[in-house]
């Protein structure tokens, strides 16, 4: 009926089937039919017509019994009038952690699943409600139709009612395929090659001149206008092919009545003999008449043109008889100044895919449509742009000299380079022919009385390679996708490169951002002919573009190739997609769609989500970001905990509800009874920085970043700002290359300083951990080898003469081998979804018989892989290397996932938390630097809560934590931030401001200060130490100039004095509260004990007024012992002692500190050594004992070392050190 009622006109027969059918009875619209009451059609249209929806109800047996089938179907009862479908109703989802869930979702409507990671949440929303959705539009088709499609197994739920067509838009990525790009995803690409090939102007690849097609009197009248009063001679040219019978063209002419022709540039007679070459190529070229031309020879010229359009097929010669160069004229699409003709245009032609007919596509030869080649990019061979050549900007050629510098200024001079020009301000011709070269001509140097072809750096390179192996070994790592020499990365022929609309290339179209790609076509005006042909396929372009740029998209460009997308733009790509589709009724199920958004750029996309929802479409988002739970008709809240501990629904209701409810997390949240608080002082770091000078990568404007070490710095600013850029692509990559030798190639930068300060760099990014299902976390964090040795220790073990190797699920020996070790069985189903059933002889537990009656504490150890991280720890509780690890998982949020789950399941942010917690229980030095991207994707407050907590445990821990991210929570409580911008794309690569939070919100400019200032104005202010946060980075400046101390004491302020100034010593010994005021660990009196040691050695003096540190100088000296005090767990203390004046191993062995894995009664871990050397000053060493507790120290090996320490110490300044009073 939803068809029926939107019909123009019914025709409306029967009134019964069959025999008692064949009469009409009403005709008319569905209203008018409606009000026929002997149309049965009618009768239930009235009710349709007024909102009633009609369901089938099955006849009774009781009352139609003995009554045909004819007879039923005449029962008014049959149909019976219901309300509409206001709910999706689920009863007893029981989806991975769900116990047996009940719920109703209203339609139409935007309904938020919010909860922790692992609630059970997208276990409902995905693979429940559109799992089942789209399992029965699967069992709707033929089995023949089926077999096409992806595999959908029924979810564990009793009943689903109340479901529409479901279309999925997940985090996933828009694939690998390197031909796809935004345009040909979004399908915007199509259309503009049909608008080019429609109403597009073809130009001349060589002249860069638009071509024309001319007919014969458009000729007459241009070579009357040009060539009045002047003698021309008319010619047709011949095809003919090298070694051609050239004897038979000429008989030919000859025949015809032709009395000259011209060969290679001379007139010949035709009545001579004529004697050519064979072997050569010559051009043929029939004389049609010598004319001057008049108006008087108007009809002659006209017909000698027609004549020689004729004979030359298209295409004639003009030759000035008075001199002067040939003019080539052409019927068909030719330039007007080289000749050259053109095919017609054609969407094929802008087509940079593989086609049956490759003569008719446009794809480059050279690269098959790519765009990219095999090659050295431009970084990977230049020093530095703003080197002129004879400065050694070329990393390959140095500083070039003699002949080879003879050589290079002759080609320069030929080719229009010069040796003594920067490269950056080369123009783009100058860097071409550099790079590139001239292969074709033969350069001649008079200094040397030479001639030779300069092939250029790249091709000669690229040749190089080919020919030594020893080059190739050496270069072979840093060689990399570059743009195809060809085609310039534009992926086109020639032709189509040079075709224009409005004056623009297609490529360069499609290199725009799409805001201002938009604005283009937005601009575009077209003609009452061109309207007709291309005005649907430019609105549609318009509409699309629109959409992308209302989900946050305008600063991506048409030809940003797909694999390059991170999961959330891939994501508002086809979420755009959606929205342009227009569809209504649809059930559309949405997996984080904020994920990668600046909270600038919410009200955008939350407009889209509301735009589908106005659609009648009910619209169902998984998602943590407040704006978009505020925004929300309905939410349903998960929890209360995660893994076992959750998988209920704690809450549901309008936003207003699930802030008044007491038991929902989420509602402590938006109400503000629970926040992460902001830290009540910053952290100032060690007073060094790493910076990275003159980045320039993609939109970068030769900024100078500086990253304070020792803090947690958070890079922000809107999508497409060039965050990823500079800290992935260049500060990564240029660390890594310089602490690990990495054979990256960093993005264009000058210079990268301060890498003497830090050890290494570790990059956590939301690439999958494994793409095999036996890898799993226990296997990634390593817990897993700790397990099989502790198996294999086990006394039952042993008497079997089982190892570790028995208890690999990799190898034969102890695994199952019905199953191969995943404890499932894949059963293909042909016609019917493939299934993954338990194992029916390891019943999923992975391993054979003999090898699980070896158990620990009771489990075996396929049983142990079935337990969630949490439940394994208090397991292992007693065993120091298993519970470390086990722990680290918990600290970052993963205690709820199952210790076996296969890799391919984990989620991106699942997958990262899963890399931080492996290098959280790896060996630090406190001098390391972890980035990381987006940790919080996919966390929940309370989540986001727990990750700073571990984030801050290794800052304290004297390491350096960079970061992109968006989440407001992660940015109001960073020490430093870079705040990159204003906007994204072409109009971002700027740093707007860098500071503090607190500085941060303070700066107009800055779309990230506006939100700070709305968050930190609702949080209780923190202590402002913004003054010492800018004399941390200002340090920077202190170490170019060699200086080597740090600042000891804060400088005065306005205001009212903070608390470790007005009382030092209380505040480092018993008022110390840390961020978050979190009370340390550590005991004040530590501190005390430790200074009575020294005083007993020596007159010292103590400075306690500074935020994190207790400074000690002794007489007439610089400070010689330092106390850092900002860290919860321990106290670090700095001993400044000659360089080479202690060996470390010795040291460690006479202090003899066991590492926290190895206490068990102190509550915390880590195998590193709590005594290290380190000799980042000219000609100190800082010996840096972390301290937790009197009793370590209360050795006469630890008051032995003072008394030594403190005698060099003195000695080494009575030689040559500076002295200072305290």
């Amino acid at each position: 009926m939803d068809v029926v009622k939107t019909a123009d006109w019914i025709l409306d027969l029967g009134p019964e089937g069959g025999d008692e059918g064949g009469r009409l009875i009403a005709a008319g619209t569905p209203e008018e039919v409606a009000e026929i009451d002997g149309s049965w059609t009618g009768q239930v249209l009235r009710d349709v017509l007024r909102g009633k929806v009609y369901r089938r109800v099955t006849p009774r047996e009781s009352e139609n019994d003995g009554l045909s089938r004819s007879a039923i179907a005449l029962d008014r009862d049959e149909y019976r009038p219901m309300e509409r479908i206001t709910d999706i109703t689920v009863v007893g989802a029981r989806e991975h952690n769900l116990k047996n869930v009940s719920l109703a979702v209203p339609r139409e409507k935007l309904v938020v699943f919010s909860g922790v990671s692992g609630s059970g949440k997208t276990s409902m929303a995905l693979d429940t409600i559109y799992a089942e959705g789209q399992r029965r539009y699967v069992e709707s088709l033929s089995a023949y139709a089926r077999q096409f499609l992806g595999d959908i197994q029924k979810p564990k739920v009793d009943q689903v009612e109340g479901l529409s067509p479901a279309i999925a838009i997940e985090q996933k990525g828009a694939g690998r395929n390197p031909r796809s790009t935004v345009g040909t995803i979004t399908e915007i690409y199509d259309y503009l090659r049909v608008i080019y090939a429609q109403i597009g102007e073809v130009y001349c690849p060589d002249c860069q001149i638009p071509a024309g097609a001319q007919s014969s009197s458009e000729v007459v009248e241009r070579l009357t206008e040009e060539f009045r009063g002047k003698r021309i001679m008319l010619l047709a040219p011949l095809e003919t092919e090298k070694g051609g019978d050239y004897d038979d063209a000429l008989a030919r002419l000859r025949k015809e009545g032709y009395l000259r022709c011209r060969i290679d540039g001379v007139v010949h007679r035709l009545d001579e003999g004529i004697e050519l070459d064979r072997r050569r190529n010559h051009s043929l070229e029939a004389v049609i008449d010598r004319l001057e031309i008049s108006d008087d020879e108007r009809g002659r010229l006209g017909e000698a043109v027609e004549t020689a359009f004729n004979k030359g097929e298209g295409r004639l010669v003009v030759a000035r008889l008075d001199g002067g160069d040939d003019i080539a004229i052409s019927r068909h699409i030719s330039c007007p100044s080289c000749g050259k003709s053109f095919e017609k245009l054609t969407p094929q032609m802008f087509a940079f895919n593989r086609a049956h007919d490759i003569s008719a596509s446009g794809m480059c030869p050279a690269c098959q449509g790519l765009g990219t080649q095999q090659g050295l990019a431009e970084a990977a061979v230049i020093r530095s742009d703003k080197l002129s050549i004879a400065e050694g900007a070329i990393d390959l050629w140095g500083k070039p000299k003699g002949m080879f510098r003879a050589l290079l200024e002759a080609a320069g001079n030929a080719l229009g380079f010069d040796l003594h020009t920067p490269l950056r301000e080369m123009t783009q011709a100058a860097r071409t022919a550099l790079f590139f070269g001239d292969e074709t001509r033969w350069i001649s140097c008079s200094e040397r009385g030479i001639e030779f072809q300069y092939l250029g750096v790249f091709p000669a390179v690229d040749r190089t390679l080919r020919l030594t192996p020893q080059l190739r070994d050496r270069l072979g790592q840093v060689l990399s996708d570059v743009p195809c020499s060809t085609c310039g990365g534009t992926r086109l022929i020639p032709q189509s490169r040079a075709a224009r609309l409005r004056g623009v290339p297609i490529a360069e179209l499609c290199s725009w951002p799409l805001a201002q790609t938009r604005a283009f076509f937005d601009q575009l005006s077209l003609n009452p002919r061109e309207q007709q042909v291309v005005g649907e396929v430019l609105t549609e372009i318009r509409s699309r573009l629109r959409f992308l740029e209302e989900v946050g998209l305008g600063y991506i460009s048409l030809d940003r190739r797909a694999p390059t997308l991170s999961g959330g733009e891939a994501q508002r790509i086809r979420l755009a997609s959606q929205i342009g589709s227009g569809l209504t009724g649809v059930l559309y199920v949405l997996d984080e769609p904020t994920i990668g958004l600046h909270p600038r750029d919410n009200a955008l996309l939350l407009s889209a989500l509301e735009h589908l929802r106005d659609l009648n479409n009910t619209v169902i988002v998984v998602e943590h970001d407040s704006d978009t739970l505020n925004k929300a008709d309905y939410v349903v809240d998960f929890g209360p905990g995660a893994g076992n501990s959750g998988g209920e629904v704690v809450a549901t209701g309008t936003p207003g509800e699930i802030r008044q409810n007491q038991r929902s997390l989420t509602g402590a949240f938006l109400s503000g009874r629970r926040a992460v608080p902001v830290p009540r002082q910053r952290r100032v770091g060690t007073g060094k920085a790493i910076e990275i000078i003159g980045a320039r990568e993609h939109n970068l404007k030769d900024i100078h970043a500086v990253f304070p070490l020792g803090t947690m710095t958070v890079v922000t600013g809107v999508s497409g700002s060039g965050k990823s850029t500079l800290v992935n692509d260049t500060l990564h990559r240029a660390l890594a290359c310089a602490l690990h030798k990495a054979q990256f190639i960093p993005g264009a930068h000058d210079e990268v300083r301060g890498t003497s300060f830090v050890d290494k760099v570790i990059l956590i990014d939301q690439e999958p951990i494994g793409s095999s299902s036996l890898s799993n976390p226990a296997t990634y964090s390593g817990v897993f080898d700790v397990l099989r040795d502790l198996f294999a220790q086990v006394p039952e073990a042993k008497m079997r003469g089982y190892t570790a190797r028995r208890f690999s699920t990799n190898v034969p020996g102890g695994r199952c081998e019905r199953c191969w070790g995943y404890g499932k069985r894949h059963i293909e189903m042909h016609f019917l979804p493939d299934v993954w059933v338990e194992c029916e002889d390891c019943h999923g537990l992975r391993y054979n018989r003999e090898t699980l009656e070896i158990t620990f504490g009771g489990v075996s150890i396929g049983e142990v892989l079935q337990m969630p991280v949490e439940v394994a720890l208090e397991h292992f509780q007693r065993v120091p290397r298993v519970r470390r690890l086990l722990q680290t998982l918990c600290d970052v949020g993963l205690g709820y996932m199952e210790l076996g789950q296969s890799a391919t399941t984990l989620s991106g942010g699942e997958a990262q938390r899963l890399k931080l917690a492996s290098e959280l229980a790896r060996p630090s030095t406190g001098r390391t630097v972890y980035i990381l991207d987006e940790p919080t994707t996919g966390l929940h407050f309370a989540d986001t809560e727990r990750l700073l907590d571990v984030l801050n445990r290794l800052v304290d821990q004297g390491n350096t934590v960079i970061m992109i991210e968006h989440n407001v929570m992660v940015i109001q409580a960073a020490d430093w931030i870079i705040d990159l911008g204003p906007e994204g794309g072409d109009a971002g690569g700027y740093i707007v401001v860098a500071g503090t939070p607190e500085d941060v919100a303070a700066c107009e400019r800055s779309h990230t200060g506006a939100v700070l200032r709305r968050t930190l104005a609702q949080k209780m202010p923190a202590v402002s130490t913004s003054k010492d946060a800018r004399d941390a980075v200002a340090l920077v400046e202190t170490e170019k100039q060699g200086l080597e101390e740090e600042p000891e004491e804060d400088v005065p302020s306005e205001g009212p004095a903070p608390p470790w100034k007005t009382d030092g010593i209380a505040w480092h010994t018993s008022d110390n509260r840390l961020r978050e005021g979190r009370q340390p660990l550590w005991k004040g009196a530590l501190i005390f004990w430790i200074i009575d040691q020294i005083k007993k050695i020596a007159p010292v003096s103590v400075v306690w007024s500074n935020q994190h540190l207790v400074s000690v100088y002794p007489e007439r000296a610089r400070r010689w012992i330092a106390f850092r005090t900002d860290s919860w767990q321990f106290v670090t203390m700095e001993v400044r002692i000659p360089k080479g004046s202690f060996d470390g191993d010795k040291l460690r062995k006479q202090l003899d500190l066991k590492p926290f894995d190895e206490l068990d009664d102190v509550p915390l871990y880590g195998s590193w050594s709590r005594v290290t050397m380190n000799g980042r000053i000219k000609t100190w060493t800082m010996v840096e004992i972390v301290a937790f507790r009197q009793e370590e120290l209360d050795t006469e090996g630890f008051r032995s070392f003072l008394r030594a320490a403190y005698q060099l110490f003195m000695d080494h300044e009575a030689k040559g050190g500076k002295a200072r009073s305290a």
